[in-house]
């Protein structure tokens, strides 16, 4: 693994790391994250960010949409947004 390589996945594993976050303690962001880890085989921040690059070009809109209803409850999570 090159020094460039080794950089890039230490930048992934870092996202993923403060994207699995959960101080309210649901325990959903790791159930989610083992199956989108184990789908991608590597940080998922910077597989998403692999693939954004590859599909869009300078100057074309993207849109990062956040949040879901958690249904027990009925109410919207929106990651603080």
């Amino acid at each position: 693994m090159t020094r460039d390589e080794l950089e890039k996945r230490n930048v992934g594993e870092n996202l993923d790391a403060i994207m699995c976050l959960d101080p309210r303690g649901y325990g959903v962001c790791r159930i989610l994250y083992a199956g989108s880890r184990a789908y991608t085989g590597e940080p998922t921040a910077m597989h998403a960010a692999e693939a954004l690059c590859k599909a869009i070009h300078p100057g074309d809109p993207v849109y990062i949409l956040v949040g879901f209803v958690l249904l027990p409850h009925k109410v919207p999570e929106m990651d603080g947004s």
